[in-house]
């Protein structure tokens, strides 16, 4: 899994930045949030607490994927590595949700502004204003606003 960053980008990376972002942000499959799962052990936990009702089971898996289908696979995989890390007893959807959300509003965030900022490059009022290199000044300068250098 590759965690996406944009440090050190300039203004001809920023519209290779904005695809990588928007391929960051693709959720993770059903099979890989099955992985996740399973590598937390909630199947064992919820078949032994429910008696082996398939139905249950079922509904009660279901859930976690309902709740994690937006999640890319990098943001699951690490909250749910953090909740091993942190604690004993089997986390709720919940629980991994809000050790996932920061870091997914985060990349979004950034994908937007990057977005943004590629977008405003080709718009006549940009276009018009300073010369090439200034322009170019003003985007490599909301760039690093962007990414934090």
């Amino acid at each position: 899994m590759k965690t996406v960053t944009c440090n050190a980008i300039d203004v001809t990376g920023a519209r290779t930045k904005v695809a990588e972002f928007a391929a960051a942000l693709v959720p993770a499959t059903d099979e890989a949030r099955k992985g996740i799962i399973g590598r937390l052990s909630i199947v064992q936990h919820i078949e032994k607490s429910m008696n082996d009702d398939v139905s249950r089971l079922r509904a009660k898996y279901g859930e976690y994927h309902d709740a994690w289908k937006e999640l890319p696979l990098d943001i699951l995989d690490e909250a749910a590595k953090r909740w091993r890390n942190t604690n004993r007893f089997f986390p709720t959807p919940a629980d991994i949700l809000t050790l996932a959300e920061p870091r997914l509003h985060k990349r979004r965030a950034v994908h937007q502004r990057l977005k943004a900022i590629v977008e405003f490059e080709h718009t006549e009022r940009f276009e018009n204003e300073g010369t090439r290199e200034e322009r170019r000044a003003v985007i490599a300068q909301s760039l690093k606003g962007v990414c934090g250098g």
